[in-house]
C-alpha cells in the first residue's frame, strides 16, 4: 500500500467499512499521518514500508510533534526528573494505551472511569532510559548527534511505542460510531446504568460495538447535560459521563416500598 492510499483511506467518513484509523507499527492516527507526510516531505506514491514508518516515528512523532521525548533521550535538557516526566507525559498523550505518569491511567480516561492504559509509567521510563543509554554509548564511540540518533532508530523504535494491537478506539481520545473495543463497552455500561436507551427504545446493550443505538444514547446524554450534541464521546462527554455515574453511585436510594406507598396515597386523595 502506498502512503497516498493510506492517507485516502484514513480520510474516509467515520463508519465507512474501508476507513483506516490507527495504522502501521506505531498506530499513527489520521491527523498525525497527514502532518508527518507534509513535515517530512514524503512522496504519496512511495510504499508505506517499515522504513517509512520508522522515519515517521523517529523524525516526526518523537522529534517534531512530541519534542520532549527526543530532548530527554538526547539529554538536551539535562537528566532531570522534570524532563523525564515531560517525555512520559508526551508518550501518554500520543498513545492512549500508555499510562500518564501523574495518574497511572490513560491520559484520555475520564475521572473516576476505568483505566484503559496497559503500558505502565514504569515501563515507559525504562524504555526511555534504555534509548537514552544507547544514545550516550553511540556518542561515546565518536558518533555525531545525528549519527547517534540514526543508530538507535536503525531498529524498530517500538521500545517506547505500543505494539500495534487492536487499533485502540481511544487513540485519539474520542469514541465514535463504527469503533469497537473495551473503551466502547465501558461507556455503554455507564450509559446503561444511567438508564439511557438505544435508538430502538430498548436498554442499551454493552457489546463493545459503537452502533446507531449507542450513538442515540450518547446524543441524549449530551442533550441532558447541555453538551454539544454530535453523538461523539470526546473528552468533555466522557468526563461528564464519569461524573454522572459517580453521582448516581453515591446518591441515597429511596426504599421501593415507601415510594410505592406514597404514589398510592396520592392516588387515593379526593
Amino acid at each position: 500500500m502506498s502512503i497516498g492510499q493510506v492517507l485516502d483511506q484514513q480520510a474516509l467518513a467515520r463508519g465507512d467499512a474501508n476507513r483506516l484509523f490507527a495504522v502501521g507499527r506505531y498506530q499513527v492516527i489520521p491527523s498525525t499521518m497527514n502532518a508527518a507526510v507534509i513535515s517530512l516531505g514524503l512522496d504519496r506514491n512511495a510504499a508505506f514500508t517499515d522504513a517509512v514508518q520508522d522515519r515517521i516515528f523517529s523524525d516526526y512523532l518523537i522529534t517534531r510533534k512530541r519534542p520532549s521525548i527526543r530532548n530527554y533521550i538526547t539529554g538536551a535538557e539535562g537528566a532531570t526528573l522534570r524532563s523525564a516526566q515531560l517525555a512520559q507525559l508526551a508518550l501518554s498523550q500520543e498513545w492512549a494505551s500508555i499510562a500518564n505518569p501523574s495518574t497511572g491511567k490513560s491520559y484520555y480516561d475520564a475521572p473516576g472511569g476505568a483505566n484503559h492504559a496497559w503500558i505502565t509509567a514504569e515501563e515507559t521510563a525504562n524504555a526511555l532510559n534504555k534509548m537514552r543509554d544507547q544514545y550516550r554509548k553511540a556518542i561515546a564511540e565518536g558518533k555525531t548527534p545525528d549519527q547517534a540518533w540514526a543508530q538507535i532508530n536503525a531498529q524498530p523504535a517500538q521500545t517506547v511505542a505500543p505494539d500495534p494491537a487492536s487499533g485502540d478506539p481511544m487513540a485519539d481520545g474520542m469514541l465514535v460510531q463504527g469503533e469497537q473495543g473495551e473503551a466502547v463497552k465501558a461507556m455503554q455500561e455507564k450509559l446503561g446504568a444511567l438508564g439511557y436507551l438505544g435508538a430502538d427504545g430498548k436498554p442499551l446493550v454493552a457489546d463493545g460495538d459503537f452502533g446507531r443505538n449507542t450513538r442515540a444514547a450518547v446524543e441524549q446524554f449530551q442533550r441532558d447535560r447541555g453538551l454539544e450534541v454530535d453523538g461523539k464521546a470526546g473528552k468533555h462527554t466522557l468526563e461528564a459521563l464519569g461524573a454522572a455515574q459517580k453521582a448516581a453511585d453515591q446518591a441515597p436510594r429511596r426504599p421501593r416500598g415507601r415510594r410505592s406507598y406514597a404514589r398510592r396515597a396520592r392516588r387515593r386523595r379526593p
